[in-house]
């Protein structure tokens, strides 16, 4: 079962595939505990994709030349480009770096210094995904810290770096809000950061040489896998940032989830039932968390399935949108012909007032974009590649409008969407069961939501 607005109704949480490595995640990934298993017109892509490498000697200088920045950035230009940039430079005795990036422009998108690598005095940055804080982030720098620096662009995306030489890798990396994946290069003190979103919206692999020193980071694995002196290939935690010195420190440590010891050992938190939050409460958060999600200079539209979660963010959405002046945005759905989905989203279309537009498909194109799906979600779970076909003609369907979709993915592993979480024997039994699969996120839904809408140059916001 598929669910363009939301997820599916059993819930995989797959391998990505062999040459990928998560540290410190369970084996048990697909059951809850108390279970044994689980129930168009084309427009020029645009996209966004990062990739950076070290070379700590001559002799590995390979990795980090042009000519492997533009073949690295070819594989994955289907995530852009709106700007396509590449910046290298030395550090240490012998060392080199390189960062390439191709860029999907959401905010700011005619101003060239929105380009990126950003190149700043003493560091260079690439980042992928949108700081939806950006302009709070500044203004504590001018406030708490006197910072008085300019930024060279309106790109959100550069706050990163103005907070990391005031701030420190630490307190930046917490101070960001948004869906995001970063590397910046700090070649003053000769090091350098990366980091990833608390959900793990924005995907980020690093490679390792065969000593295990970090080499290369990349948005997509097909920018690694060949990558000159690499060993193996993780994907990059979300909720963490990395620095050679400090190596992977979790930023984001929600106390509903678990707790950091003094000793530095993470520990599951105590299941405690708080005070219930009013609905009008939820209400208002879930609001703030659409209305943030609107910041974009382009125009966007909805992924509307006509179930639960699509429809109330839609409903949501369409109050913010008439105060922006934007009535009526487009709307998108995808089924086979006489679907449910079909016909629940025509509905709400016509309550909310969008223009809505369908895409229909049959069997025969499902089997024939298979390979197509596979190349760019870089699994082999049959599962997640079955939920994917439908998402990859939805999201090629409004690439041809609009360069960002809001979506309701992510709101079954909030909300207990999901039909088994009805068996779970109790209250803390289904509060571990929801932080399980949140923390998996990145290799699932999420994981479906960014390749599919970005092999069609499309950013999707959950």
């Amino acid at each position: 079962a598929y669910h363009t607005g939301g997820g599916y109704a059993k819930y995989p949480v797959p391998m990505l595939s062999t040459i990928i490595r998560r540290p410190g995640r369970s084996a048990n990934l697909i059951s809850p505990a108390w279970r044994t298993s689980a129930p168009i017109t084309k427009v020029p892509h645009r996209k966004c994709g990062l990739f950076a490498a070290f070379s700590p000697s001559p002799r590995e200088e390979e990795r980090t030349s042009e000519d492997t920045v533009k073949r690295m950035c070819k594989r994955i230009e289907h995530r852009g480009p709106d700007g396509t940039g590449m910046a290298f430079g030395s550090w240490g005795q012998a060392g080199r770096w390189a960062l390439g990036h191709t860029r999907l422009a959401i905010v700011a998108p005619d101003e060239k210094s929105a380009n990126q690598p950003f190149e700043h005095p003493t560091t260079a940055m690439v980042a992928n995904g949108e700081i939806y804080n950006h302009k709070d982030v500044y203004a504590r720098l001018e406030k708490e810290y006197g910072y008085t620096g300019t930024p060279l662009s309106h790109s959100d995306c550069e706050v990163v770096a103005h907070a990391y030489k005031v701030m420190g890798a630490d307190k930046m990396a917490r101070s960001l809000d948004g869906m995001f994946a970063f590397v910046l290069i700090d070649y003053e003190n000769n090091t350098f950061v990366a980091g990833r979103d608390p959900t793990g919206i924005k995907p980020l692999y690093y490679a390792c040489s065969s000593d295990g020193t970090i080499v290369g980071f990349a948005s997509e694995l097909k920018a690694l896998v060949d990558l000159y002196g690499i060993a193996n290939i993780y994907e990059f935690p979300n909720g963490h940032y990395y620095t050679p010195e400090a190596g992977f420190v979790k930023y984001y440590d929600p106390e509903w989830q678990y707790y950091v010891t003094e000793s530095g050992a993470t520990k599951e938190a105590p299941w405690v039932l708080n005070e219930e939050p009013t609905a009008e409460e939820l209400r208002e958060s879930l609001d703030k968390a659409v209305k943030k999600r609107l910041m974009a200079d382009v125009d966007f539209g909805l992924f509307l399935s006509g179930g639960v979660d699509s429809c109330i963010v839609g409903q949501l959405m369409l109050k913010h949108c008439r105060d922006m002046g934007y009535p009526h945005p487009n709307s998108y759905t995808i089924g086979m012909e006489d679907g449910p989905d079909l016909m629940a989203a025509r509905a709400m279309s016509k309550e909310l007032g969008t223009k809505h537009h369908e895409r229909i498909f049959n069997v025969q194109e499902a089997f024939a974009v298979i390979e197509k799906v596979v190349y760019h979600i870089e699994t082999y779970n049959a599962e997640l590649i079955r939920s994917a076909i439908p998402n990859y003609f939805l999201a090629e369907r409004a690439a041809a409008d609009v360069k960002m979709v809001i979506t309701g993915e992510g709101a079954d592993e909030m909300w207990a969407g999901y039909a088994y979480f009805e068996d779970a024997p109790s209250p803390e039994a289904m509060h571990k069961e929801l932080c399980r699969i949140y923390n998996h996120l990145g290799v699932a839904n999420l994981l479906r939501a960014d390749r599919m809408t970005m092999a069609h140059g499309l950013e999707a916001r959950v």
